[in-house]
């Protein structure tokens, strides 16, 4: 059991310390915003532009992206468990 506990811990800190995970977007507000028992849909639309030049790290070339734009757009589904937690699904393109 206690091994178990131990190989779940160090997946979790590897995931969350992983460069790919580093680069996802913010997955929701930092507070439960639905009262328990209230349900929540809707879209949201996010455009960022942004310049981009990476030194060569880790054996992967130097690269130099400059005026990349990224358009997003998401479904939000979402459900209050109770007044501090809720719960919700997003999905979406860029």
């Amino acid at each position: 059991m206690q091994r178990t506990k131990l190989t779940i811990v160090s997946a979790v800190v590897v995931l969350i310390c992983s460069r790919v995970v580093l680069s996802f977007d913010p997955l929701g507000p930092p507070r439960a915003l639905l009262e328990q028992g209230k349900p929540s849909v809707g879209v949201d639309y996010m455009y960022s532009k942004m310049e981009v030049k990476m030194a060569g790290a880790f054996g992967f070339p130097e690269m130099d992206v400059s005026d990349m734009e990224v358009n997003k757009i998401y479904a939000n589904l979402g459900y209050g468990l109770t007044d501090r937690w809720d719960v919700f699904g997003r999905l979406g393109v860029a």
